[in-house]
Protein backbone atom coordinates (compact mmCIF):
# COMPACT_ATOMS: atom_id res chain seq x y z
CA UNK A 1 0.00 0.00 0.00
CA UNK A 2 1.26 3.50 -0.81
CA UNK A 3 2.54 5.43 2.18
CA UNK A 4 2.42 9.17 2.73
CA UNK A 5 5.90 10.62 2.04
CA UNK A 6 6.10 11.89 5.61
CA UNK A 7 5.51 8.42 7.06
CA UNK A 8 8.46 7.10 9.04
CA UNK A 9 9.18 3.49 9.95
CA UNK A 10 10.36 2.52 13.44
CA UNK A 11 12.32 -0.75 13.42
CA UNK A 12 11.95 -2.33 16.85
CA UNK A 13 13.53 -5.34 18.53
CA UNK A 14 11.78 -8.74 18.20
CA UNK A 15 8.59 -8.60 20.25
CA UNK A 16 6.99 -11.35 22.34
CA UNK A 17 3.23 -11.09 21.91
CA UNK A 18 0.65 -11.55 24.62
CA UNK A 19 -0.07 -15.01 23.16
CA UNK A 20 3.59 -16.05 23.46
CA UNK A 21 4.59 -15.73 19.80
CA UNK A 22 7.61 -13.82 18.52
CA UNK A 23 7.24 -10.98 16.04
CA UNK A 24 10.66 -10.87 14.38
CA UNK A 25 10.45 -8.14 11.73
CA UNK A 26 8.95 -5.53 14.01
CA UNK A 27 8.03 -2.38 12.10
CA UNK A 28 5.69 0.42 13.11
CA UNK A 29 4.80 3.09 10.57
CA UNK A 30 4.06 6.48 12.10
CA UNK A 31 3.64 10.17 11.38
CA UNK A 32 4.19 13.23 13.54
CA UNK A 33 3.07 16.84 13.38
CA UNK A 34 4.49 19.76 15.36
CA UNK A 35 7.51 19.80 17.65
CA UNK A 36 8.10 18.15 21.01
CA UNK A 37 8.70 20.85 23.61
CA UNK A 38 11.72 21.08 25.91
CA UNK A 39 9.86 19.26 28.69
CA UNK A 40 8.69 16.58 26.23
CA UNK A 41 5.21 17.10 27.67
CA UNK A 42 3.04 18.38 24.81
CA UNK A 43 2.37 15.09 23.01
CA UNK A 44 -1.03 14.13 21.66
CA UNK A 45 -1.44 10.50 20.64
CA UNK A 46 -4.13 9.58 18.11
CA UNK A 47 -5.19 5.96 17.59
CA UNK A 48 -6.89 4.98 14.32
CA UNK A 49 -9.83 2.66 13.63
CA UNK A 50 -9.85 -0.72 11.86
CA UNK A 51 -8.82 0.21 8.33
CA UNK A 52 -7.16 3.51 9.18
CA UNK A 53 -3.57 4.60 8.68
CA UNK A 54 -1.05 6.91 10.33
CA UNK A 55 -2.45 9.78 8.21
CA UNK A 56 -4.63 11.17 10.98
CA UNK A 57 -4.84 14.57 9.31
CA UNK A 58 -6.78 12.87 6.49
CA UNK A 59 -9.43 10.98 8.46
CA UNK A 60 -9.38 13.20 11.60
CA UNK A 61 -8.83 16.46 9.72
CA UNK A 62 -11.45 18.72 11.37
CA UNK A 63 -9.88 18.03 14.78
CA UNK A 64 -6.50 19.35 13.61
CA UNK A 65 -5.51 23.02 13.73
CA UNK A 66 -5.83 26.15 15.83
CA UNK A 67 -8.80 26.17 18.21
CA UNK A 68 -9.23 22.44 17.75
CA UNK A 69 -8.04 19.39 19.69
CA UNK A 70 -4.70 18.76 17.97
CA UNK A 71 -2.84 21.93 17.01
CA UNK A 72 0.58 21.34 15.39
CA UNK A 73 1.57 24.86 16.46
CA UNK A 74 1.23 23.84 20.11
CA UNK A 75 1.32 20.06 20.22
CA UNK A 76 3.55 17.21 19.14
CA UNK A 77 1.01 14.91 17.50
CA UNK A 78 1.76 11.23 16.89
CA UNK A 79 -0.27 8.62 15.04
CA UNK A 80 1.01 5.09 14.44
CA UNK A 81 -0.27 2.50 12.01
CA UNK A 82 -1.15 -0.47 14.18
CA UNK A 83 0.81 -3.71 13.84
CA UNK A 84 -1.28 -6.09 11.79
CA UNK A 85 -2.35 -3.35 9.37
CA UNK A 86 -1.06 -2.99 5.82
CA UNK A 87 0.07 0.66 5.79
CA UNK A 88 3.74 0.10 6.57
CA UNK A 89 3.62 -1.75 9.90
CA UNK A 90 4.37 -5.45 10.31
CA UNK A 91 1.42 -7.55 9.17
CA UNK A 92 0.21 -10.86 7.83
CA UNK A 93 0.44 -9.28 4.38
CA UNK A 94 4.25 -9.26 4.60
CA UNK A 95 6.27 -11.76 2.61
CA UNK A 96 9.11 -14.00 3.70
CA UNK A 97 12.53 -14.32 2.05
CA UNK A 98 10.95 -16.51 -0.64
CA UNK A 99 8.27 -13.98 -1.52
CA UNK A 100 5.50 -16.01 0.13
CA UNK A 101 2.72 -14.30 2.09
CA UNK A 102 3.21 -14.81 5.84
CA UNK A 103 -0.50 -15.29 6.40
CA UNK A 104 -1.16 -17.59 9.36
CA UNK A 105 2.52 -17.56 10.25
CA UNK A 106 2.10 -13.96 11.39
CA UNK A 107 1.55 -13.80 15.17
CA UNK A 108 -1.86 -13.22 16.76
CA UNK A 109 -1.73 -9.54 17.70
CA UNK A 110 -4.00 -8.29 20.51
CA UNK A 111 -5.02 -4.76 21.46
CA UNK A 112 -2.51 -4.86 24.33
CA UNK A 113 0.22 -5.88 21.87
CA UNK A 114 -0.69 -2.96 19.61
CA UNK A 115 -0.42 -0.51 22.48
CA UNK A 116 2.81 -1.93 23.90
CA UNK A 117 4.50 -1.73 20.50
CA UNK A 118 3.37 1.85 20.01
CA UNK A 119 4.62 2.73 23.48
CA UNK A 120 8.08 1.76 22.25
CA UNK A 121 7.69 4.31 19.45
CA UNK A 122 6.70 6.96 22.00
CA UNK A 123 9.88 6.07 23.92
CA UNK A 124 12.01 6.43 20.78
CA UNK A 125 10.48 9.84 20.15
CA UNK A 126 11.46 10.95 23.66
CA UNK A 127 7.92 11.58 24.92
CA UNK A 128 7.83 12.06 28.69
CA UNK A 129 4.20 13.08 29.05
CA UNK A 130 1.14 12.45 26.89
CA UNK A 131 -1.09 15.47 27.22
CA UNK A 132 -3.96 13.66 25.50
CA UNK A 133 -4.68 10.22 24.05
CA UNK A 134 -7.69 9.95 21.75
CA UNK A 135 -9.28 7.37 19.48
CA UNK A 136 -12.54 5.83 18.31
CA UNK A 137 -13.64 2.21 17.81
CA UNK A 138 -10.40 0.17 17.56
CA UNK A 139 -8.70 3.46 18.43
CA UNK A 140 -10.89 3.86 21.50
CA UNK A 141 -9.93 0.38 22.70
CA UNK A 142 -6.26 1.26 22.32
CA UNK A 143 -6.79 4.55 24.16
CA UNK A 144 -8.36 2.73 27.09
CA UNK A 145 -5.52 0.19 27.17
CA UNK A 146 -2.91 2.96 27.06
CA UNK A 147 -4.50 4.55 30.11
CA UNK A 148 -4.09 1.23 31.94
CA UNK A 149 -0.56 0.54 30.71
CA UNK A 150 1.18 3.91 30.64
CA UNK A 151 1.46 6.48 33.42
CA UNK A 152 2.47 9.21 30.95
CA UNK A 153 -1.15 9.83 29.90
CA UNK A 154 -2.67 12.98 31.46
CA UNK A 155 -6.17 12.81 29.95
CA UNK A 156 -7.98 10.83 27.30
CA UNK A 157 -10.96 10.68 24.96
CA UNK A 158 -12.43 7.22 24.34
CA UNK A 159 -15.03 7.14 21.56
CA UNK A 160 -17.45 4.44 20.42
CA UNK A 161 -15.78 1.55 22.26
CA UNK A 162 -16.47 -0.65 25.25
CA UNK A 163 -14.43 -2.30 27.99
CA UNK A 164 -14.50 -5.57 26.03
CA UNK A 165 -15.63 -6.85 22.64
CA UNK A 166 -19.18 -8.13 23.00
CA UNK A 167 -20.63 -11.33 21.57
CA UNK A 168 -22.61 -9.11 19.19
CA UNK A 169 -19.47 -7.39 17.83
CA UNK A 170 -17.57 -10.69 17.64
CA UNK A 171 -20.42 -12.14 15.58
CA UNK A 172 -20.22 -9.30 13.04
CA UNK A 173 -16.49 -9.92 12.68
CA UNK A 174 -17.07 -13.65 12.30
CA UNK A 175 -19.36 -13.04 9.33
CA UNK A 176 -16.76 -10.78 7.71
CA UNK A 177 -14.01 -13.36 8.17
CA UNK A 178 -16.29 -16.05 6.73
CA UNK A 179 -16.71 -13.91 3.62
CA UNK A 180 -12.93 -13.66 3.26
CA UNK A 181 -12.37 -17.33 4.05
CA UNK A 182 -14.79 -18.41 1.31
CA UNK A 183 -12.93 -16.42 -1.35
CA UNK A 184 -11.61 -18.91 -3.95
CA UNK A 185 -8.16 -17.29 -3.95
CA UNK A 186 -7.99 -17.40 -0.16
CA UNK A 187 -8.93 -21.07 -0.18
CA UNK A 188 -6.25 -21.85 -2.78
CA UNK A 189 -3.60 -20.39 -0.47
CA UNK A 190 -1.13 -19.78 -3.28
CA UNK A 191 -2.01 -16.32 -4.55
CA UNK A 192 0.71 -13.75 -5.15
CA UNK A 193 1.04 -10.44 -3.26
CA UNK A 194 0.18 -8.53 -6.44
CA UNK A 195 -2.93 -10.68 -7.01
CA UNK A 196 -4.64 -10.91 -3.60
CA UNK A 197 -8.15 -12.17 -2.75
CA UNK A 198 -10.60 -9.34 -3.39
CA UNK A 199 -14.13 -10.75 -3.61
CA UNK A 200 -14.14 -11.91 0.01
CA UNK A 201 -12.71 -8.63 1.28
CA UNK A 202 -15.27 -6.67 -0.72
CA UNK A 203 -18.12 -8.67 0.80
CA UNK A 204 -16.61 -8.37 4.29
CA UNK A 205 -16.56 -4.59 3.96
CA UNK A 206 -20.16 -4.52 2.76
CA UNK A 207 -21.22 -6.57 5.79
CA UNK A 208 -19.30 -4.20 8.04
CA UNK A 209 -20.98 -1.14 6.54
CA UNK A 210 -24.32 -2.40 7.85
CA UNK A 211 -22.97 -2.35 11.40
CA UNK A 212 -21.18 0.99 10.97
CA UNK A 213 -24.34 2.88 10.05
CA UNK A 214 -27.97 2.74 11.16
CA UNK A 215 -31.50 2.14 9.92
CA UNK A 216 -32.19 5.90 9.95
CA UNK A 217 -29.00 6.66 8.04
CA UNK A 218 -29.84 4.24 5.23
CA UNK A 219 -33.42 5.49 5.09
CA UNK A 220 -32.30 9.11 4.82
CA UNK A 221 -29.66 8.38 2.20
CA UNK A 222 -31.36 5.80 0.04
CA UNK A 223 -34.91 4.94 1.01
CA UNK A 224 -36.25 2.90 -1.90
CA UNK A 225 -34.48 4.93 -4.58
CA UNK A 226 -33.29 3.06 -7.64
CA UNK A 227 -29.80 3.59 -8.97
CA UNK A 228 -29.58 5.59 -12.21
CA UNK A 229 -30.91 3.34 -14.97
CA UNK A 230 -27.77 3.73 -17.06
CA UNK A 231 -25.86 1.77 -14.42
CA UNK A 232 -28.45 -0.89 -13.68
CA UNK A 233 -27.03 -4.33 -14.56
CA UNK A 234 -28.90 -6.19 -17.26
CA UNK A 235 -31.42 -7.95 -15.09
CA UNK A 236 -35.14 -8.29 -14.58
CA UNK A 237 -34.61 -7.25 -10.96
CA UNK A 238 -34.42 -3.62 -9.78
CA UNK A 239 -31.06 -2.28 -8.62
CA UNK A 240 -31.47 -0.05 -5.58
CA UNK A 241 -29.23 2.82 -4.51
CA UNK A 242 -28.51 1.06 -1.22
CA UNK A 243 -27.12 -1.93 -3.15
CA UNK A 244 -25.00 0.34 -5.31
CA UNK A 245 -23.59 2.08 -2.23
CA UNK A 246 -22.52 -1.18 -0.60
CA UNK A 247 -20.96 -2.44 -3.83
CA UNK A 248 -19.02 0.82 -4.13
CA UNK A 249 -17.77 0.54 -0.54
CA UNK A 250 -16.56 -2.99 -1.25
CA UNK A 251 -14.69 -1.89 -4.37
CA UNK A 252 -13.03 0.98 -2.52
CA UNK A 253 -11.86 -1.37 0.21
CA UNK A 254 -10.07 -3.80 -2.09
CA UNK A 255 -8.25 -0.89 -3.72
CA UNK A 256 -6.70 0.23 -0.45
CA UNK A 257 -6.54 -2.72 1.93
CA UNK A 258 -5.49 -6.36 2.18
CA UNK A 259 -7.58 -9.38 3.12
CA UNK A 260 -4.89 -10.87 5.39
CA UNK A 261 -4.58 -7.64 7.35
CA UNK A 262 -8.36 -7.40 7.67
CA UNK A 263 -8.49 -10.97 8.96
CA UNK A 264 -5.78 -10.26 11.53
CA UNK A 265 -7.23 -6.96 12.74
CA UNK A 266 -10.75 -8.29 13.24
CA UNK A 267 -9.26 -11.01 15.46
CA UNK A 268 -7.42 -8.26 17.36
CA UNK A 269 -10.73 -6.47 17.90
CA UNK A 270 -12.25 -9.66 19.27
CA UNK A 271 -9.34 -9.97 21.73
CA UNK A 272 -10.30 -6.71 23.44
CA UNK A 273 -11.05 -7.27 27.12
CA UNK A 274 -9.49 -5.06 29.79
CA UNK A 275 -10.00 -7.82 32.38
CA UNK A 276 -7.73 -10.31 30.61
CA UNK A 277 -4.52 -10.90 32.60
CA UNK A 278 -5.60 -8.37 35.23
CA UNK A 279 -6.92 -8.87 38.76
CA UNK A 280 -10.46 -7.82 39.54
CA UNK A 281 -13.69 -6.92 37.79
CA UNK A 282 -14.19 -4.33 35.07
CA UNK A 283 -15.17 -1.85 37.77
CA UNK A 284 -12.07 -2.64 39.83
CA UNK A 285 -9.76 -2.20 36.86
CA UNK A 286 -11.27 1.03 35.55
CA UNK A 287 -11.28 2.49 39.05
CA UNK A 288 -7.48 2.48 38.90
CA UNK A 289 -7.50 5.07 36.09
CA UNK A 290 -7.42 8.37 37.94
CA UNK A 291 -6.92 10.75 35.01
CA UNK A 292 -9.86 12.64 33.46
CA UNK A 293 -11.43 10.69 30.60
CA UNK A 294 -14.13 11.91 28.24
CA UNK A 295 -16.12 8.92 26.97
CA UNK A 296 -18.09 9.58 23.79
CA UNK A 297 -21.09 7.44 22.86
CA UNK A 298 -23.31 7.61 19.77
CA UNK A 299 -27.05 7.26 20.27
CA UNK A 300 -27.52 5.32 17.00
CA UNK A 301 -24.46 3.05 17.34
CA UNK A 302 -25.65 -0.54 16.91
CA UNK A 303 -22.12 -2.00 17.05
CA UNK A 304 -20.96 -0.49 20.37
CA UNK A 305 -24.19 0.85 21.92
CA UNK A 306 -24.17 3.66 24.51
CA UNK A 307 -24.66 1.29 27.45
CA UNK A 308 -21.11 0.06 26.86
CA UNK A 309 -19.72 3.57 27.23
CA UNK A 310 -21.96 4.18 30.26
CA UNK A 311 -20.42 1.12 31.93
CA UNK A 312 -16.95 2.65 31.51
CA UNK A 313 -17.99 6.04 32.88
CA UNK A 314 -19.73 4.48 35.88
CA UNK A 315 -16.43 2.94 36.98
CA UNK A 316 -14.03 5.79 36.20
CA UNK A 317 -13.17 8.12 39.10
CA UNK A 318 -12.98 11.06 36.67
CA UNK A 319 -15.07 9.91 33.74
CA UNK A 320 -17.55 12.03 31.83
CA UNK A 321 -20.05 10.77 29.25
CA UNK A 322 -21.10 12.68 26.16
CA UNK A 323 -23.65 11.20 23.76
CA UNK A 324 -23.49 12.28 20.12
CA UNK A 325 -26.94 12.64 18.59
CA UNK A 326 -26.60 11.40 15.03
CA UNK A 327 -28.36 9.18 12.49
CA UNK A 328 -24.98 8.00 11.18
CA UNK A 329 -24.47 5.14 13.63
CA UNK A 330 -21.02 3.97 14.69
CA UNK A 331 -19.30 6.04 12.00
CA UNK A 332 -20.51 9.26 13.61
CA UNK A 333 -17.17 9.61 15.41
CA UNK A 334 -15.67 10.17 11.94
CA UNK A 335 -18.49 12.44 10.77
CA UNK A 336 -19.91 14.59 13.57
CA UNK A 337 -16.67 16.38 14.46
CA UNK A 338 -18.54 19.50 15.58
CA UNK A 339 -20.18 17.59 18.43
CA UNK A 340 -16.89 15.94 19.41
CA UNK A 341 -15.12 19.29 19.55
CA UNK A 342 -17.92 20.88 21.58
CA UNK A 343 -17.86 17.98 24.06
CA UNK A 344 -14.07 18.18 24.33
CA UNK A 345 -14.06 21.94 24.93
CA UNK A 346 -16.65 21.55 27.67
CA UNK A 347 -14.70 18.65 29.14
CA UNK A 348 -11.48 20.68 29.16
CA UNK A 349 -13.27 23.62 30.78
CA UNK A 350 -14.65 21.65 33.71
CA UNK A 351 -11.40 19.76 34.33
Amino acid sequence: MALHPETKIAHLAPFLTEKGQWLQDTRIAYRTWGVLNAEASNAIVIFHALSGSADADDWFGPLFGADSIADPAKHFIVCCNVPGSCYGSSSASDTDENGQILGNRFPFITIQDMVNLQRQVFDLLGIQEIELAIGGSLGGMQTLELCLLDERVCRAVVMAAGARHSAWAISWNHLQRQAIQNDAKWLSGNYLPENPPTQGLSLARQIAMLSYRSFADYQLKFGRKLQDETTIPESLFPYYSAESYLTYQGKKMVQRFDARAYWSLTHALDSHDICRNREGTTTDILAKITIPILVVAIDSDVLYPPEEQQEIVNALPKGELHVINSPHGHDAFLINFDQILEAYNNFMFVQ
